[in-house]
């Protein structure tokens, strides 16, 4: 996912959590990945990722809706 639009899909992704994501008292880390993201992280062998799939938690899933 190299090409300018990809990056400002990612950008978009992030700001609609953070915009919807309001008022927060605590500072937040927003991570938004499609599944496809999420696997090629995996693949790579990103160890922030593993952990977040190992241990946390989906505070909100657009298909479960």
């Amino acid at each position: 996912m190299g090409s300018q639009e990809a990056i400002l899909r990612v950008v978009e992704r992030i700001r609609e959590v953070s915009r919807r994501a309001q008022p927060r008292p605590l500072p937040l880390g927003i991570l938004v990945k499609t599944p496809a993201e999420v696997r090629e992280r995996l693949e790579m062998g990103d160890d922030l990722i593993r952990r977040i799939v190992e241990r946390g938690r989906v505070v909100y899933d657009r298909a479960a809706l």
